[in-house]
């Protein structure tokens, strides 16, 4: 059994070569590692030379992608690979130790043929920053309110950085990952939503772990991440909407994200996480701006063209 790993990355060359050198000693030698490239301007390609030069590794083909956006790339690697399974790998994240042994286990199995394994990825985040306390209050805000009658909400939802299926599933469909409609962000969900629709089931699995090395960010850059979320997020809704089948599979993930009570929830984030009242004060705007701006996106989403 052949396992191809597609890892698309863009100038993080030493967040990649760890995560090379992390995988590649699980690996057999008739494994492979596809890297695509999307359009770095850093020593990506110095970086791959050099892994591609150890001896200890397997197979290692690099590729150009000059369409932006991790789609693209991602479904280059597809194009480009040949293994009986096709694993995807984030160019920050770093294997757990039996990594490679539990996606070839499960797909021992021909019972799992036509199910996506989705792994688990854990965010390293010192845990004093703001951005962890707000994401645990979040969370806390999620369970005892939104989830409480049902906890496995996501089980149908696909995390890009860590998740495997067979050759049989990817060829299924001429693009894997909706490219021209979802280049950035959504192409998960909307991933998700297909397959759903398509009979195909996706197990979640806490075993198949990642450490995901959290990249920092700046504030301009939060505001455009929520404006792009809202914006694909009503790219998506409109794709689906004509499909009785995905709004009634969604009904309860649309609900929760449309019909929350938005400032009982950042209100509740806020009064977490801040110190004072000034902090609280600044963070409760701080969450009402990003909502907007999401919002503002959505608007604009749901009204795009889709091709």
């Amino acid at each position: 059994m052949k396992l191809t790993i597609v890892i698309p990355t863009k100038n993080r060359a030493n967040s990649l070569h760890e995560a090379v050198t992390f995988v590649a000693p699980q690996l057999k030698s008739k494994d492979e590692i596809i890297i695509i490239d999307n359009n770095s301007t850093d020593n990506t390609k110095k970086i791959v030379d050099s892994l591609k030069n150890s001896s200890f590794l397997p197979l290692i083909s690099y590729y150009k992608e000059i369409n932006s956006g991790p789609s693209y790339a991602r479904n280059l690697g597809i194009e480009k690979s040949s293994g009986d399974i096709v694993a995807f790998l984030d160019d920050d994240c770093m294997v757990s130790d039996n990594w490679v042994k539990i996606i070839k286990k499960f797909y021992s199995l021909k019972k799992n043929k036509n199910t996506i394994l989705q792994g688990k990825i854990i965010h390293s985040i010192s845990k004093e920053s703001l951005s962890f306390k707000m994401l645990v209050a979040q969370n806390e805000y999620v369970r005892k309110t939104l989830f409480k009658d049902n906890p496995d909400l996501y089980i149908n939802y696909i995390n890009a950085g860590n998740f495997a299926c067979t050759r049989e599933t990817v060829q299924k469909y001429q693009y894997f990952f909706d490219e021209k409609n979802f280049p950035y962000i959504c192409e998960e969900r909307e991933l998700a939503q297909r397959l759903n629709l398509d009979g195909l089931i996706i197990k979640l699995s806490s075993d198949l772990l990642v450490i995901h090395k959290k990249q920092k960010s700046r504030f301009i850059d939060y505001i455009r991440t929520s404006y792009l979320y809202g914006f694909y997020s009503g790219k998506l809704m409109k794709k689906f909407k004509s499909d009785r089948s995905i709004l009634d599979l969604f009904k309860k993930e649309i609900k929760q994200k449309f019909n929350r009570s938005v400032f009982s929830e950042i209100g509740y984030i806020a009064s977490k996480v801040g110190e004072n009242l000034i902090k609280k004060t600044i963070i409760f705007l701080y969450l009402l701006f990003k909502e907007m701006i999401y919002s503002v996106g959505f608007f604009f989403g749901k009204n795009a063209k889709i091709y």
